[in-house]
């Protein structure tokens, strides 16, 4: 059989090894064979999705709800910080007399654009005021701790007064600070046989609701938290989270109400 010219090289001698029509062909199907379409690194992920700021820290993710002292480290996003302040606690009156009410807490709002990625900025969250209940004395509950977020600005949220025994006067609610600010409800004084109720927490609706005769104040919105009710026959009520100020106990209550504490809410 006579070989083909493909089968040939310059000088008419039949080529050993491979043709070049067939290197040709190979070549083209090893260049497909090395192209990968090249991999794609999804960078989209959840906008509240933690920033690595190197160092194994983070920034901390958001919605978050803060119960305790702690810090909040920025990815540099625009936040919105809302701050309630804890509840006062009643206050007594020796002789078995029903005393007053703590106050409610009150609240801030801002919402701050120009955090530093990677910068940790300090949160504080007020504790719950205590009660009074030192037997056969007159006296005044502890005031509610006031909570609060340092930025670029510092805002901060007043915790609710305590119950004063020696006027029988209900805790004063709580203010606002360094945003748009709600004041948090009074407390009541102290009637004939109920114990004052505690006044309701500031919140994103607005002011806290005072507390009247033994019925604690309305909430004010978001996580804000009603007063504490006044014993009628019994102890007060504690109040409830974030910011109720405590209710006073009735004349043959043994125990009167602390407030509630105060949250920290960064979204």
């Amino acid at each position: 059989m006579r070989a083909s010219d493909d089968d040939l090289d310059g000088d008419g001698v039949r080529s050993r090894g491979v043709d070049r029509r067939t290197l040709i062909k190979g070549a083209a199907v090893a260049g497909v064979a090395a192209w990968t379409a090249p991999m794609i690194v999804d960078s989209l992920s959840s906008p509240a999705a933690a920033v690595s700021c190197g160092g194994g820290v983070v920034s901390t993710p958001r919605p978050v709800t803060y119960t305790a002292n702690s810090t909040f480290i920025s990815d540099g996003s625009t936040v919105t910080v809302d701050v309630y302040g804890a509840g006062g606690g009643a206050g007594r009156i020796s002789g078995g007399a029903a005393g007053p009410g703590g106050g409610g807490g009150g609240f801030t709002r801002r919402v701050f654009n120009n955090l530093v990625s990677c910068t940790s900025y300090t949160v504080t969250v007020g504790t719950g005021g205590a009660a009074f209940n030192t037997a056969t004395f007159t006296g005044t509950g502890t005031a509610g701790g006031s909570s609060s977020f340092v930025g670029t600005v510092t805002i901060t949220a007043n915790g609710g007064g305590g119950g004063n025994g020696s006027a029988n006067t209900g805790g004063a609610g709580g203010t606002g600070v360094g945003g748009t600010n709600s004041t948090g409800g009074n407390g009541a004084a102290g009637g004939a046989s109920n114990g004052g109720g505690g006044g309701g927490g500031a919140g994103t609706a607005g002011a806290g609701g005072n507390a009247s005769g033994a019925v604690g104040g309305t909430a004010g919105g978001g996580l804000a938290g009603a007063g504490g009710a006044g014993g009628t026959t019994g102890i007060g009520v504690v109040g409830t989270v974030a910011g109720g100020g405590g209710g006073a106990r009735g004349i043959t209550g043994a125990t009167n109400a602390a407030g509630a504490d105060g949250r920290v809410v960064i979204t």
